[in-house]
């Protein structure tokens, strides 16, 4: 079957922590429960996409470790295919977000400040993967490429950017 969507990037496993208040400098905070989920904006949109009744297909990598299970549990879970590049003895992004409880629901129009932890060591670690899905890891270079090959193929092309990244062009 043809695949309607393809997402190129990153996940995270999301850790959310409610709080009644930020902490100070100096002080603490009690909280009193927290969450691991999947996440990452690329994988998050995938699952969407997939749940709206779009055939999906996310591209990623994810180190080998429990969080990397509790992604691929999830992709199956949610019927996205998945083609994951596993960086071995690497541990996987993630992210930890403190979430302001503004409402009796804890993540419900609350505000969130996110501390993501992204392993340096793992960059260039991982199993390629044929063209088209991605021929290097998932990093600037590989979304560019992924991009061009989708608008060659007359497939609209939507980015998602957290950061300014240099270029050697222009």
């Amino acid at each position: 079957m043809p695949i309607d969507i393809v997402g190129v990037g990153l996940n995270a496993t999301d850790t959310l922590i409610p709080v009644s208040q930020y902490p100070v400098s100096g002080s603490k905070v009690e909280i009193r429960s927290a969450s691991v989920l999947p996440g990452g904006q690329v994988a998050s949109a995938m699952v969407a996409c997939q749940r709206w009744g779009l055939r999906a297909r996310y591209v990623g990598k994810l180190g080998d470790d429990a969080a990397a299970d509790l992604h691929r549990a999830e992709f199956a879970r949610a019927g996205v295919e998945a083609k994951i590049i596993t960086a071995r003895d690497c541990a996987s992004h993630q992210s930890f977000i403190l979430s302001k409880i503004q409402a009796r629901e804890p993540f419900s129009g609350s505000v969130m400040n996110v501390l993501p932890y992204a392993p340096k060591n793992c960059a260039g670690n991982g199993s390629p993967m044929p063209a088209p899905f991605m021929s290097m890891v998932a990093t600037l270079a590989a979304a560019i490429s992924a991009a061009g090959w989708a608008r060659e193929a007359g497939i609209p092309v939507v980015a998602d950017l957290d950061e300014l990244y240099p270029t050697s062009s222009n």
